[in-house]
């Protein structure tokens, strides 16, 4: 999260820098006193923010909440959604944050432990936007007022959908993708895993599900994820990947369930730019302990 909190803060700064070369320009061609831009700006009113009301996406036919998701080994799924909108003082639409998450079927007490922390993890997102202080609705608010009648490309939004749920023996993979957009920016992506352990509900790490310590989690990723910058294209990649990836902590790398095994996954600008993606490697499951 403190990634994803960075990339926000140096996109928000680019977009209020560019605002504000557009204004000077602005200025200096339509009035070199300044009289007739100050008497412009003297008309906006600042207001107060206005966030709209809750939107719920369209129920299907038989008005259920609870939309088509999937089955995973031993478990079946539904994806909830809610969308919410958010609007400036003027009503202008300036954020839309749609959620998506895992609702498991099933009766017990590690099942239902699993669906609170999801109810909970969407209303956390929700409280997120709603913070006047330090969330992407409020970026998104704050260039709004410095851009509308400038440079305002239109509303912000961010979207979280359910990419991968996967059993393994007790344990289920939950994989998140998010994109975050930015008027003009080219967004940004972003994944959150969750592990769990089926019979208690509890949110667990890797190293509790395999064995392994995270010294040799470490030692094998960092092979894994060298190799593979070795015998791929290197274009791909920072020049210093390899140096990077030598004391590189795994902690940090995401990871989910597939039939066969574990991929692991680093976020774009840890290794490889942003347009090479996200860098995976996959450790099968009897590697990896599991």
């Amino acid at each position: 999260m403190r990634r994803k909190s960075a990339w926000i803060l140096l996109a928000v700064l680019a977009v209020l820098l560019a605002v504000w070369m557009v204004s000077c320009s602005q200025r200096a061609k339509k009035s070199p006193g300044g009289t007739e831009v100050q008497q412009e700006e003297s008309q906006l009113q600042e207001g107060r923010e206005v966030d709209g009301a809750a939107q719920m996406a369209p129920r299907d036919e038989t008005g259920q909440d609870r939309l088509a998701g999937g089955s995973s080994g031993e478990l079946t799924y539904a994806v909830q959604r809610i969308e919410r909108e958010y609007q400036a003082d003027d009503g202008t639409p300036i954020f839309l944050a749609k959620l998506s998450w895992p609702a498991f079927d099933g009766e017990g007490e590690g099942i239902e432990a699993i669906n609170r922390y999801f109810e909970s993890w969407a209303q956390d997102k929700l409280t997120e936007y709603a913070d006047a202080q330090n969330s992407t609705r409020q970026a998104a608010l704050e260039v709004y007022r410095e851009s509308r009648n400038l440079s305002w490309t239109g509303p912000w939004g961010e979207s979280y959908e359910v990419e991968a749920v996967r059993t393994h023996g007790d344990y289920v993979s939950v994989l998140m993708a998010s994109f975050l957009e930015e008027g003009s920016a080219h967004g940004l992506p972003y994944r959150e895993d969750h592990l769990f352990r089926m019979s208690d509900g509890k949110s667990v790490g890797i190293c509790e599900m395999t064995g392994k310590d995270q010294e040799e989690w470490n030692r094998l990723l960092r092979e894994r994820f060298s190799q593979a910058v070795m015998e791929g294209d290197r274009s791909l990649y920072y020049d210093n990947a390899l140096e990077t990836l030598r004391t590189y902590d795994m902690r940090k790398a995401g990871y989910y369930f597939t039939d066969t095994g574990i991929v692991f996954y680093l976020e774009p600008y840890e290794i490889a730019p942003y347009s090479s993606g996200y860098v995976e490697i996959s450790v099968s499951y009897e590697e990896a302990g599991a």
